[in-house]
């Protein structure tokens, strides 16, 4: 989020064609999405199991911590120290929860082995 904030807000006055970056930043992140969603093949379609929801709900809750710590951030610092720390927290946050969901499927599967 605060990467198309910021990204937005460097190119709007530049350039007639500032929503361009932002756009871009989108797509790239629906392509990584579906290539995620098709490649894996363990996205639930319909009602999640237990052991998966429980997944989406602590990824949720963190989320939403995060999104308050990016702002806050973002509102009080520069972006030379905003942009770096919010891109390793969300990293970090996106990859416990690749971490978490792939635990979840594996006991799904072998639940319903």
């Amino acid at each position: 989020m605060l990467l198309v904030t910021q990204t937005q807000g460097l190119f709007s006055e530049r350039t007639p064609l500032g929503s361009i970056p932002t756009l871009t930043i989108v797509l790239i992140a629906l392509v990584v999405i579906l290539d995620q969603r098709k490649r894996r093949g363990v996205t639930p379609k319909g009602k999640a199991p237990q052991e998966i929801r429980r997944v989406f709900n602590w990824y949720l809750l963190g989320t939403i911590i995060l999104i308050a710590g990016v702002f806050a951030l973002a509102v009080t610092s520069s972006l030379w120290v905003s942009i770096p720390v919010s891109f390793v927290a969300c990293l970090g946050g996106l990859t416990w929860f690749g971490i978490a969901y792939e635990r979840a499927a594996d006991r799904v599967r072998v639940r319903l082995a």
